[in-house]
């Protein structure tokens, strides 16, 4: 891919529940040394919170797109569907950026194989210290361990990138299918899903930390689930949807004991039996789920 002058680039900003934290999310990218060349913000209110749309409904560079949806997953694809540019910037709503973010991405796609960046991202509960980081955005295909350190200041080849710091040439994303809906809930895994897809169309995912930012965990919106069990639920059940994607039948036993000992542990622990029935519940619908790829991105082009 030629250099950043060339390159047309969306930033995407799914949202829900938030207004503030949006408004100084796009102001920041309006602030940036390389502007995008469109920003997308698709607004899953319902209904609309009347500052924000004023806000976003006055700036030409910014494209308000209602969402009929109720996931995540459902927001990113009508945003791959509605992009404009050749790069889809995702970014949560909720996130500090420096000056230079949009630049430090695009730096990345100069070689052919690069299909995809993850930053770096800051957490508010602290980082884990870098001597402890020895794998980013990794999935382990025997034991379905997710690891995700995306704190890291070490740039290398990764598995996945963090869902609220990434881009993707939008034509990758084509290629793999776009963002499975099969990740419901609060779509816990679809970020190391997608990734894997982008890596069997022949596409690397690279970590550049020095495309950090800083996630605020803003307390109100977003797609976090609060209730214990029901966090359970989709944590186990979209589990067994990426470990029965990506890893062999053979160790899908142990997994499944595996899957039993922490929502028994979690539930004694928490002293909350429905912990452990949606938890079984959620085995049980893990295991006899659709496995087949679900999209809402229709006929998307990457023209």
């Amino acid at each position: 891919m030629g250099a950043e002058s060339k390159t047309l680039l969306t930033a995407l900003i799914p949202t829900v529940g938030r207004e503030r934290e949006v408004i100084d999310t796009v102001r920041a990218l309006l602030g940036q040394t390389r502007i995008p060349d469109e920003i997308l913000v698709v607004d899953q209110n319902r209904p609309g919170i009347p500052e924000l749309d004023a806000f976003l409904d006055q700036l030409p560079l910014v494209r308000h797109i209602r969402s009929p949806g109720d996931t995540v997953v459902f927001n990113l694809n009508l945003g791959l569907k509605e992009a404009r540019g050749e790069i889809l910037l995702v970014l949560d709503d909720d996130v500090e950026i420096p000056s230079n973010f949009v630049e430090r991405h695009l730096a990345n796609y100069s070689g052919q194989a690069v299909g995809g960046v993850a930053g770096r991202v800051e957490q508010p509960s602290g980082d884990l210290p870098q001597v402890q980081i020895h794998r980013v955005g990794h999935y382990s295909q025997i034991s379905g361990e997710v690891t995700a350190n995306f704190n890291s200041n070490e740039r290398r080849k990764i598995m996945f990138a963090p869902g609220g710091n990434m881009s993707f040439l939008k034509r990758a994303l084509i290629a793999a299918g776009g963002f499975d809906l099969g990740f419901e809930g609060n779509a816990y895994f679809f970020e190391p899903d997608l990734g894997m897809r982008v890596g069997q169309a022949g596409y690397e995912i690279v970590f550049d930390p020095a495309a950090s930012l800083k996630h605020l965990m803003a307390p109100a919106g977003g797609c976090r689930i609060t209730d214990k069990a029901e966090h359970t639920f989709y944590f186990v059940r979209n589990g067994f949807r990426l470990y029965r994607r990506f890893s062999p039948a053979l160790g899908l036993p142990l997994f499944i004991l595996k899957s039993m000992a922490y929502v028994t542990a979690k539930s004694i622990y928490n002293k909350n039996i429905r912990i452990f029935t949606r938890g079984l519940a959620a085995i049980c619908q893990g295991l006899t789920q659709d496995m087949a790829l679900k999209a809402n991105t229709g006929d998307v082009s990457d023209a």
